[in-house]
């Protein structure tokens, strides 16, 4: 190339004229270096290929990605589901609900005589005349069934070796009557009372238990033993949760002995008052924490993952506990078949281990809607929760604090007199239950005939009718965006089709001739109010909406397919590349002109001003001379 300019008459280059380089080139040379550029910061952007690779982490990915992980996770966790379900149900069967209503009916619901001869059962024993009579009569037939078929309708005395309970049962070692003790200074009396009562007794705790020495001051019974004397757990009642110790007294394997025992304590005053999959889990848990480090902590089913290796934990723990001591249980009662069978502990972990089971199990199917969330119309549930979770939250607050007012309220007015009511828990739940429509209004109303009309309508109204409907409100609302949302979503590969292409490949490399399948996208068809939607909800007016179907010509009595569709684009493509040539050969306006103009502008201003002034003094005048003729015609008529 020549570096300088010829003239015409000489064709020699002229040293004082350098030729320019030609702008085309110029703006040429640069565009291979910046798509380098962007080449290079789109490599760096893209997540690098990593071996072991979660569905989580395939969001980072591409599609395809997605949908193998989530296919190839949801195959192994149907497997898992399908084990937790066969080892948590294999062990429930339901006979364990008919010896348990069988030994309730036999000890808590079945009556018996008391000194009044009124019949009365375990529930409503009010006094230790009445516990002394269960404890003498239907207590000992019920654990010592000495005859053919039953104690109450003996054939023939049973062998030592062949005595049995509910017909068919065994019983392990010796009954077992324990009782704890409250002091007799636990509460304070008030001095106007002292004289009128000698002791006060409060509700059980374990700082005011009684561990003193009474009666005969020998033997279990009248000596406090701990809780790990005893060997025995803390039982939780209605009222308080009683500790593990306490004065106890162990029967015996026939009746007559046990009777006498129990008539010298009367006589005594002794009553004054699957993992392997799990592992899996766990690792792939860990392997998430390594790749997203914090991110990690920020996903919902991040929390559902850790309970599950959490429960699934727990539940191994509470098995390799619980068996071995069931079986050393059992050999500690046959070897010493005239003692207490203590089986409490192993019952408390075999009803461990079922909780821990039943919540491994019910987290587990929840984890399901995980893998249903790769398809549309399956995942509007999840993105619908997951879109209104905060909005719902904060109605909470709202909701709960008018919820705790009228707990407390009932619990205020109704306490005393409604069960219902009795405490500010169960008024709650009373509550919750009214919600549902269990409610037992004839209750308050006999309590309060004049509160308790305005309490329960209130109620209904607020917290029915208003709140509540709030809260359907805001989760239709959110399900409408989310509809919308993907009504107008690109569309991306399905699980179905996915499937479908794996299914196909499979074929032909198994040496069938078949077609590479190849999904065909569904016309686009929408109808006027279907656009109208989606605009509103991405925040046009009706009437940017209305010029917006008269500038394309939409007809609104038909359907706009896949051809309108096309032709918009491309004439908004074509808009905005004229918007851009328009934006390059606009010039600049000098500063001399911005200010002449805008000179103009002002005079225009003042004058626009000066009419304004005068067009309200004018209708000024006119509405005086119109008050003037009014007030003529009132004094002539």
């Amino acid at each position: 190339m020549l570096n300088k300019t010829e003239t015409p008459e000489s064709g020699k280059p002229n040293p004082e004229h350098p030729t320019p380089p030609e702008k085309k080139d110029a703006k040429a040379k640069p565009e291979p270096i910046e798509r380098r550029k962007e080449k290079i910061e789109e490599d760096e952007a893209k997540p690098k290929k990593v071996r072991w690779l979660t569905r989580a982490m395939a969001e980072e990915f591409t599609r395809h990605d997605v949908l193998f992980t989530t296919f190839k996770e949801a195959l192994l966790y149907i497997v898992f589901v399908i084990a937790v379900t066969i080892c948590t149900i294999g062990r429930r069967t339901s006979s364990m609900f008919y010896i348990t209503q069988a030994l309730k009916g036999q000890f808590l619901d079945k009556e018996f005589t008391t000194a009044n001869d009124v019949g009365i059962n375990f529930n409503d024993i009010r006094s230790a005349t009445d516990f002394w009579h269960y404890a003498e009569s239907l207590m000992l037939d019920s654990f010592y069934w000495e005859h053919y078929y039953n104690p109450y309708d003996p054939v023939a005395p049973a062998p030592e070796d062949d005595k049995k309970i509910l017909f068919e049962n065994k019983l392990l070692g010796v009954p077992r009557i324990r009782q704890v003790k409250v002091k007799n200074d636990s509460c304070i009396i008030h001095a106007y009372f002292r004289r009128l009562f000698l002791s006060c007794y409060d509700l059980y705790r374990k700082a005011d238990e009684d561990t003193e020495p009474f009666g005969d001051g020998e033997g279990t019974a009248w000596v406090y033993s701990t809780d790990e004397q005893t060997a025995s757990i803390p039982f939780a009642g209605k009222i308080s949760t009683y500790e593990g110790g306490g004065f106890y007294q162990d029967l015996s394997t026939n009746r007559e002995r046990s009777a006498e025992l129990i008539a010298k304590l009367k006589e005594g005053l002794w009553i004054t008052r699957v993992y392997l999959l799990a592992t899996y889990f766990l690792v792939e848990e860990i392997r998430e924490i390594m790749y997203f480090k914090l991110r990690f902590f920020l996903q919902f089913w991040t929390y559902i993952d850790v309970t599950i290796v959490c429960m699934a934990t727990a539940n191994l723990m509470t098995s390799v506990i619980l068996f071995p001591s069931v079986d050393d249980a059992i050999e500690k009662i046959r070897d010493n078949p005239e003692k207490y069978g203590n089986l409490e502990y192993p019952g408390e972990m075999k009803i461990l281990y079922n909780n821990f089971a039943a919540s491994l199990l019910f987290f587990s199917y929840i984890k399901l809607f995980k893998y249903l969330n790769f398809n549309k119309t399956m995942g509007q549930l999840n993105n619908t929760l997951k879109r209104c979770a905060l909005d719902i939250l904060g109605f909470s607050i709202m909701f709960f604090i008018i919820f705790f007012a009228f707990a407390e309220l009932g619990y205020l007015l109704f306490g005393s007199q409604v069960e219902d009511f009795s405490s500010f828990g169960v008024a709650m739940f009373t509550l919750l239950r009214t919600i549902l429509g269990d409610f037992d209004y004839q209750a308050i109303e006999k309590a309060n005939r004049v509160l308790a009309p305005i309490y329960f309508l209130s109620y209904i109204f607020f917290v029915f009718f208003v709140l509540l409907n709030m809260f359907l409100a805001i989760i239709n609302d959110t399900y409408a965006d989310v509809k919308t949302e993907i009504a107008i979503a690109p569309d991306e590969m399905q699980m179905t089709e996915f499937l479908k292409k794996g299914f196909y490949k499979m074929l032909q490399k198994c040496g069938c001739n078949i077609t590479t399948f190849q999904q065909q996208k569904a016309e686009f068809n929408a109808t006027i109010q279907q656009i109208r939607d989606a605009l509103k909800k991405c925040g046009f007016s009706d009437l940017e909406i209305e010029m917006f179907f008269a500038r394309y010509n939409i007809d609104p009595l038909a359907e706009v397919g896949d051809y309108d569709v096309k032709k918009i684009m491309q004439e908004l493509e074509g808009q905005s590349m004229a918007k851009e040539r328009m934006d390059e050969d606009t010039t600049l306006v000098h500063v001399s002109d911005f200010i002449t103009q805008q000179e103009r502008l002002d005079q225009i201003e003042n004058t626009i001003k000066q009419l304004a002034t005068k067009i309200d003094n004018l209708i000024k005048k006119l509405e005086a001379l119109d008050n003037v003729r009014k007030a003529k015609a009132a004094s002539q008529g």
